[in-house]
């Protein structure tokens, strides 16, 4: 936080009108997720950003006041900066470890391995686990997939659209939902079903 206010400092001094759209964009953005009633990190993205640049150049501020003119101010402020470096590896290394144990890995490993030992149907796989975790399973089985919502399916189910919804997306196989929800598609649209139970 005191390096964020020591960037707007410095940002203040360099280019009011780069500070001004800084303000102008955390101001929109913080609006529309609050109006939008949303948390998701991915939307925060853009609000990390001004974060981030504002920490740099209060970094690049403090390393310049503290190198100005001794060389004992610049070791120092070179001690600052492996310091403040160290800092974040570490944090890192910690947030890594966070998101992992948290994580639905284990989920993604074991319905890999399950769809490795069936035969590829082709087409594009619908997948009921995590929308986060769709990536990581693209990732270790390499084919089309899309995310549909086990609420969304009941809905289709109900409205008897299932197969009409399947057709546009080319679903060949549903992967992750509960066996009682996997049955009822089944009886819809007879296609490849592995249900996982987590």
């Amino acid at each position: 936080m005191g390096l964020m206010l020591l960037g707007l400092a410095s940002l203040y001094r360099f280019n009011k009108k780069i500070l001004g759209l800084f303000i102008l964009w955390l101001g929109l953005w913080f609006g529309y997720l609050v109006y939008g009633k949303t948390g998701n990190w991915d939307h925060l993205m853009e609000v990390v950003f001004i974060f981030s640049v504002l920490t740099g150049l209060g970094l690049y501020r403090l390393i310049e006041i503290m190198s100005a003119g001794a060389p004992k101010k610049a070791i120092v402020g070179s001690v600052v900066f492996i310091l403040f470096t160290g800092h974040l590896v570490y944090a890192n290394f910690w947030k890594l470890h966070d998101i992992y144990r948290s994580s639905r890995e284990n989920v993604v490993l074991d319905m890999a391995k399950k769809i490795s030992d069936q035969k590829d149907v082709g087409g594009v796989y619908a997948v009921g686990i995590h929308p986060s975790s769709v990536y990581s399973l693209n990732y270790h089985i390499n084919h089309d997939m899309v995310y549909f919502s086990p609420k969304t399916l009941e809905e289709l189910i109900s409205d008897k659209k299932l197969k009409e919804a399947f057709e546009a997306y080319n679903i060949s196989a549903v992967l992750g939902y509960d066996k009682n929800l996997a049955e009822k598609i089944k009886s819809q649209v007879p296609l490849l079903s592995i249900p996982l139970d987590y």
